[in-house]
């Protein structure tokens, strides 16, 4: 798929309005010129972001009850409005997909060694339910959520029992640079018996907590 062509099958799928649709166009162009510019090929570009329907899906993932089209999900964004709440955190309504990500091989401060170890640490509290030890890992900002219900209400959108989990089998880390502060990020795929979650952590550069998102 070509970038235009891919820019505007994006854009279809969006569930926000016309203008914010223009805004988010623009900005996808923008970034993907400016990966371009900065060496990347289109392939890469496009394998890092993901089919259009993924992109499209975060995009929509991270919209604002406001910026959605009249859409009356009152409960559902309620819970969506904590995860959201969490990333946004990082500043952008968009997280680790955007060329605003760097390689975290080549970070000087975060090492995927222990990025991964630690995931899998707070997957394990999360799986425990052990809230009051995960807000040990947790920055300031992230621990009223901790502390709250917010975590438990978000666990509760998977659904089913999820069942013994079996490992990590899929995971992606990058860096990512937001308002002159730098993150690790890793979307971390678990198989657990009845299903799979997938979840997407951040880290400050002190490797505390920093947004918590799963799906």
């Amino acid at each position: 798929m070509q970038q235009e062509e891919y820019i505007k099958s994006v854009v279809r799928k969006l569930q926000c309005s016309g203008q914010r649709k223009e805004e988010i166009e623009k900005e996808l162009a923008s970034d993907i010129q400016t990966a371009l510019a900065n060496g990347e090929s289109w392939e890469e570009i496009e394998n890092r972001m993901g089919t259009s329907d993924q992109l499209a899906k975060e995009f929509n993932e991270n919209l604002t009850p406001k910026e959605l089209s009249g859409r009356k999900r009152k409960q559902g964004f309620l819970i969506a409005g904590i995860i959201v709440g969490i990333l946004v955190l990082l500043g952008a309504g968009v997280f680790w997909i955007l060329p605003k990500s760097y390689e975290l091989e080549k970070s000087g401060i975060f090492q995927e060694a222990v990025v991964l170890e630690q995931t899998e640490e707070i997957i394990a509290l999360l799986d425990m339910e052990d809230y009051a030890a995960l807000g040990d890992y947790a920055d300031e900002k992230m621990q009223p959520y901790i502390q709250g219900n917010s975590i438990s209400e978000a666990k509760a959108t998977l659904g089913e029992e999820l069942g013994e989990n079996q490992g990590i089998t899929s995971s992606y880390m990058a860096e990512v640079r937001q308002s002159g502060k730098r993150y690790a990020m890793i979307q971390a795929t678990v198989q657990y018996e009845n299903r799979s979650v997938t979840y997407t952590i951040s880290y400050d550069e002190d490797m505390r907590l920093a947004g918590l998102y799963m799906k």
